[in-house]
């Protein structure tokens, strides 16, 4: 079996051609035959022979970078993002502390608090709502 020699062509880091031909391609670098290079990959995470590195290796030379995982908006505790992807940035505004729960949550000195003003105008309305019933329960009898 003949093994024809795989040429890629590096912009700015990242791999953006993959070709395989006998003949020299001219700005393009010849790699190995049985390299994994892959399209929209950054030459980095490969190594001398262009055979990929594991992710969890790259994560703990500080290359790639995980940040997956659930995340909870600190201006809205009800409101999360998810990160699914390597590398993916965390927006600004959001903790990976989950809030507490069933009780009303406000981000206070880099900690979720319960929200006691929220907590007191809660319990107001549940009372309000008992008042209500038991009135309209009432009037009802009375019909």
């Amino acid at each position: 079996m003949t093994k024809i020699p795989k040429w890629i062509s590096i912009l700015d880091g990242i791999v953006v051609d993959v070709h395989i031909s006998k003949t020299a391609q001219p700005d393009m670098l010849q790699v190995p035959w049985n390299s994994n290079v892959l399209v929209g990959e950054k030459i980095e995470w490969y190594d001398e022979n262009y055979m990929r590195i594991s992710d969890n290796v790259l994560i703990e030379q500080g290359i790639r970078f995980d940040n997956r995982g659930l995340y909870w908006y600190t201006n809205n505790w009800r409101k999360t993002v998810t990160i699914r992807n390597l590398d993916e940035i965390i927006p600004k505004g959001v903790t990976k502390d989950k809030p507490i729960d069933n009780e009303p949550n406000v981000w206070l000195n880099d900690k979720w608090e319960i929200d006691e003003m929220e907590k007191a105008r809660l319990r107001n309305i549940l009372s309000l709502e008992d008042v209500q019933s038991f009135v309209s329960g009432l009037v009802g009898d009375q019909l």
